[in-house]
């Protein structure tokens, strides 16, 4: 094809990819797509590898001296025929005005993979770039991990992102694509309004009640259900923690938060009903979650231990055995789990291994208390109870319905939790399980068991 006829194609094609307008993130991510679909066989930069180009990467496809030149060329080549050569069925139209509109707006830049060390370059660039004053409440989301090989469009994604957002906030945080293909974000938490303190711990002085304002925010409460954070020991990560997690300061040090959590899952979530009751939204039904179980992975995951959409969480495989943990009542000595005011009640574990146990009780409004610390035998039955008495007696003062006792059980001491109090929020129990660098000091956050169990109180 003559270049006079390219540059006319060129400037006149319409913004469409198989009948639908493209952002500027799907246009990038496409043409990638076009690219290693066709070319990628020949061109791919490793042994064997035709010519000196490799469409693996947006970088791979121009020559120093002539960068934009012997791109306009290889859109030529496919346009004319040439490329694919030999017997290959050539690049279909609609492909071709992809890519006629991808050059078009200067060809901006994919990369081979969108992977983990793509999403902290991404963000560590972007936070080298804030003003100081700002980087305290700079979050950041991806849907790198959505990427694949195949057409597959990211909009729908993005605009999903933006929705969970402005429903579950006061607007979608300014939410700002950050790389060409639009699959690294940033939201600033002031104006998506999760930059709010509302929670506070209350602690008995002198017979007083005295409440302490608490550092952290809504945000920090979203992170306490976050399934995916881990900590990156590369380059990037190390980077990171310095600009990024030590001034932001957050309960868990999770470097950003993957998009299709935020979509599928968040939305599902007794959060999200606080959310929206806190932003005055309108209230939306939440299915009941389920216990999870973590596989092992690459790096050191950060599990959430204590968020109160997860009733158990025990790796796989299980670091011990829990045979037993179930209520008694405190004259039979049998299994049960209904009670009246004033019924008294045994906890009876028996687990495989000697165990530090911390057991939280959560009563029928979401109000937390946490019991004090026990110590375990292994192969033994344990019974729990307040030293020096028949059981725990439950007083006149309880909720009526389900209660529940959680566990948290290690090998080694567990770090104390602390509970959350707030205006309109359940009550949380946050452990400091996990600091900036790595896990609390002589403690494997990996090799602890938490563990639900229902129980009814009736007046």
């Amino acid at each position: 094809m003559h270049r006079e006829i390219l540059t006319v194609l060129l400037f006149s094609a319409p913004v469409v990819a198989f009948g639908q307008p493209a952002s500027t993130g799907d246009l990038v991510l496409n043409a990638r797509a076009i690219l290693h679909k066709h070319c990628s066989a020949c061109h791919h930069g490793g042994p064997g590898s035709k010519g000196e180009l490799s469409v693996l990467s947006r970088s791979g496809l121009d020559r120093p001296s002539r960068p934009f030149v012997q791109l306009q060329q290889i859109v030529e080549l496919i346009e004319d025929g040439s490329m694919p050569p030999g017997n290959r069925p050539a690049v279909p139209e609609a492909e071709r005005a992809i890519l006629r509109q991808w050059l078009a707006a200067a060809a901006p830049a994919y990369v081979q993979k969108y992977d983990d060390e793509y999403v902290l370059n991404t963000q560590l660039a972007d936070v080298r770039s804030r003003p100081r004053e700002d980087v305290p409440y700079t979050r950041y989301i991806s849907l790198a991990h959505e990427v694949s090989g195949e057409f597959a469009p990211l909009e729908p994604r993005r605009s999903a992102v933006r929705k969970v957002l402005s429903d579950l906030g006061k607007a979608d945080g300014g939410l700002k694509p950050l790389d060409p293909a639009e699959t690294v974000f940033r939201v600033d938490l002031r104006q998506l309004g999760w930059d709010a303190k509302p929670f506070e711990s209350v602690k008995e002085v002198n017979e007083k009640e005295v409440r302490t304002p608490l550092p952290w925010t809504l945000y920090d409460a979203v992170l306490l259900e976050y399934p995916h954070g881990q900590y990156y020991d590369d380059k990037a990560g190390e980077a990171l923690r310095e600009t990024f997690l030590k001034p932001a300061a957050q309960v868990r040090p999770v470097a950003h938060l993957r998009g299709d959590w935020l979509i599928d899952a968040l939305p599902k979530l007794p959060i999200a009903a606080e959310l929206r009751l806190h932003f005055g939204k309108p209230f939306e039904a939440i299915g009941k979650p389920a216990a999870t179980v973590y596989q092992a992975g690459k790096g050191t995951p950060i599990l959430p231990f204590d968020a109160i959409s997860q009733p158990g969480i025990e790796r796989d495989p299980a670091p011990f055995k829990v045979m037993y943990f179930e209520t008694l009542d405190a004259k039979t000595k049998q299994p049960e789990a209904k009670f009246k005011i004033g019924d008294t009640f045994i906890i009876h574990m028996h687990a495989s291994q000697d165990l530090h146990v911390e057991i939280v009780l959560t009563d029928a409004k979401g109000e937390k208390d946490i019991l004090p610390p026990q110590r375990i035998e292994r192969n033994a039955p344990a019974y729990i109870r307040p030293e020096g008495e028949d059981g725990y007696t439950i007083p006149e003062s309880t909720p009526a319905g389900k209660s529940y006792l959680t566990f948290y059980a290690s090998e080694s001491k567990l770090p104390a939790g602390e509970v959350w109090k707030g205006r309109g929020f359940a009550d949380r129990v946050v452990h400091p399980f996990y600091g900036l660098d790595k896990p609390a000091a002589g403690f494997d956050a990996t090799k602890v068991i938490k563990r639900t169990i229902e129980i009814e109180i009736r007046k």
